[in-house]
């Protein structure tokens, strides 16, 4: 964490992947917020929005806008932590990002949705605010 308190010094964005062994990337993500007072994060991931269930269930809906605490609840119902589950944010994220009042944009690995979500202009994928 020493080098992230460095370069946000050096600039207002940094990017980065898991630095904490044995704790997922999303929640370092958010650690990381946390301790830089940081109010939005960006999570580019294969999905660009949160969906009230699994995706691979059948009726699944994309959930353009969510507060904490339904991703909170969401998170906790479908993360169930085995191989293979990949929900779009891990519960201990989730409850750090609703501890910090952190909002998430989630967007896919498009460079054009990428450049909005950075803008703060609209995007294609899930908001989570309070």
């Amino acid at each position: 964490m020493e080098e992230l308190t460095a370069g946000i010094t050096l600039s207002d964005i940094v990017i980065m992947g898991g630095i904490i062994p044995g704790i997922t990337t999303d929640s370092v993500a958010m650690l990381a917020c946390e301790l830089t007072g940081c109010k939005k994060m960006i999570n580019i991931s294969r999905e660009n929005y949160v969906y009230d269930r699994p995706i691979r269930e059948k009726g699944a809906k994309k959930l353009p806008k969510l507060n904490h605490q339904q991703l909170v609840d969401i998170a906790n119902r479908c993360d169930d932590r085995s191989a293979g589950s990949n929900f779009i944010l891990d519960f201990f994220a989730a409850k750090i990002a609703k501890r910090s009042n952190i909002d998430i944009l989630f967007v896919n690995d498009s460079i054009t949705e990428l450049a909005k979500a950075l803008d703060g202009k609209k995007h294609t994928g899930s908001i989570v605010r309070n």
